[in-house]
C-alpha cells in the first residue's frame, strides 16, 4: 500500500522527527518495514526549522515537516497546498490522519476531494484538548469527519466505545494500543541507572517522568511522598518532564527534579526508581488516554502505581493492589508503601510497536480491500 500520514510534529513534549518519538513515528516506521510505501507530513504549530527525511532506515519512508510560522493563515494555506500536491504526485491508497482534531478534519476533507480512503487515528480524546475548545465549531467538524472516514483506529477500548456510541452509524473501528521499544525499555541495573543520572545509590526513589501538569493530577504525588516521610518511610520523590509553570514539587527529604530528560534517558530513569507513579484525574481527557509510561514501566519490570481511571482501570481490573483513586493522597501513600515493602508487578503482556503496527496494517489493508473503488477495479 501507499500510505500518507498526517500529524502534528510536537506532542507529549517531544519532537516526532528529531526524537524519532511516539505513536505517530513508530507505527509508520514499522508499516514501512513491512514493505509499504509511507510518506508523512508533520505540521509544527511553532515557528521551527523545517525538516525533510528521505528513505529513513533505508526503507521507503519519507517525512516532510512544515511550520505554521508567524502568520498562521498563510502557513496553513501553504501546508494545505503542499499536502494536496503530495497526494497528486504520490497517489496514496490511504490517508492515516491523527494527533488532533485539525488533522482528522483535514484528512477527511482531502480524502473526499481526491477519492482516497481515510482512517482517523485517535490516540487521545481529542475533543478534550484545549485547542479544540478554543476553535469554534472544531468539535462539530471533528465528529462530522469521523462519520465520513472509512475507518478509525483508537488507542483503547474505552475510547473506541465512546466514539462508536456518539456516531450515528457504526464505523469500521479497531483498537491499536500504544507499544514500547523492547530494545530500550527493558530491565537494567538499578545501581548503574542511578549512577548515570546522578541519583543516590541507596534509598527508596518514587516518581514519574512525563507531563507534570494539573490536568494529570500530578500534585497528589508530592503530597503522598510528604505524608510517607512524615510517617518515617525513607522515600524520596524524583520527577522529570515538561510541567505547568506553577508546578513546584515538594523536595524536602532530598527530592530530585531532573528537568526534561532526553527520550533515550527515560529507560534509565524508570529503572532507577523503586516505584513509578502514573497520576491522572477522572476527566474527559483522563478517562480516554492510555499513558505510554504504563507499558514502558511494565517492560522495565519496575513496580508501578496508577490512578484508577478509564482505560487503566479496565486494564488493571484484576490488579487492584497497584491502583489508587484519583486525588486520594492517603490512598496513594498507602499503595506506594505497599509496593515499597512488598513489590508486585502486573502479570500482563506488553506489546511492541512492531506488533501494534502489524495490527494496524491488517486493519488498513481491510479498509482498502473493502472500499468501493477497490472492488470496482
Amino acid at each position: 500500500m501507499k500510505i500518507l500520514v498526517l500529524t502534528k510534529r510536537f506532542y507529549t513534549g517531544r519532537d516526532l522527527l528529531s526524537d524519532r518519538y511516539g505513536r505517530m513515528w513508530e507505527l509508520p516506521y514499522f508499516l514501512a518495514e513491512s514493505g509499504h510505501e509511507v510518506r508523512g507530513f508533520a505540521l509544527s504549530y511553532r515557528a521551527t526549522e523545517e525538516m525533510h527525511l528521505e528513505r529513513e532506515g533505508g526503507m521507503n519512508l519519507g517525512w516532510q515537516s512544515m511550520s505554521i510560522g508567524l502568520l498562521p493563515g498563510i502557513g496553513l494555506f501553504r501546508y494545505w497546498q503542499e499536502v494536496k500536491s503530495c497526494i497528486s504526485d504520490f497517489k496514496p491508497d490511504l490517508i492515516w490522519a491523527g494527533s488532533d482534531v485539525f488533522h482528522v478534519i483535514m484528512g477527511a476533507r482531502l480524502g473526499s476531494i481526491f477519492g482516497v480512503q481515510v482512517v482517523a487515528d485517535l490516540y487521545d480524546n481529542y475533543e478534550s484538548f484545549s485547542a479544540t475548545r478554543l476553535l469554534p465549531g472544531a468539535g462539530w467538524l471533528f465528529r462530522r469527519s469521523l462519520v465520513s472516514v472509512t475507518g478509525i483506529s483508537c488507542v483503547s477500548g474505552i475510547l473506541a466505545r465512546k466514539i462508536a456510541n456518539q456516531l450515528p452509524t457504526e464505523p469500521k473501528i479497531t483498537v491499536v494500543e500504544n507499544g514500547v521499544d523492547p530494545e530500550s525499555f527493558r530491565p537494567m541495573s538499578k545501581a548503574t541507572c542511578r549512577h548515570r543520572l546522578g541519583l543516590p545509590k541507596e534509598g527508596w526513589l518514587v516518581g514519574v517522568a512525563g507531563a507534570l501538569s494539573a490536568s494529570r493530577g500530578i500534585a497528589v504525588l508530592g503530597d503522598a511522598c510528604l505524608l510517607l516521610q512524615q510517617e518515617g518511610v525513607p522515600v524520596h520523590l524524583v520527577v522529570a518532564g515538561p510541567r505547568d509553570r506553577n508546578f513546584h514539587p515538594p523536595m524536602s527529604g532530598e527530592g530530585f527534579d531532573l528537568g526534561i530528560l532526553a527520550h533515550k534517558d527515560v529507560p534509565l530513569f524508570i529503572n532507577a526508581l523503586d516505584v513509578v507513579v502514573i497520576a491522572n484525574i477522572d476527566s474527559e481527557f483522563g478517562r480516554y488516554c492510555f499513558p505510554v509510561k504504563l507499558y514502558e514501566t511494565m517492560a522495565c519490570g519496575v513496580p508501578l502505581v496508577a490512578a484508577s481511571v478509564g482505560a487503566v482501570a479496565e486494564l488493571f481490573s484484576d490488579e487492584q493492589y497497584c491502583l489508587f483513586q484519583p486525588g486520594d493522597i492517603d490512598g496513594l501513600a498507602r499503595v506506594i508503601k505497599a509496593q515499597l515493602y512488598g513489590p508486585a508487578r502486573p502479570n500482563l503482556p506488553v506489546s511492541s510497536w512492531r506488533e501494534m503496527a502489524h495490527k494496524l496494517e491488517a486493519f488498513l489493508e481491510d479498509v482498502v480491500a473493502s472500499s468501493p473503488m477497490s472492488k470496482s477495479e
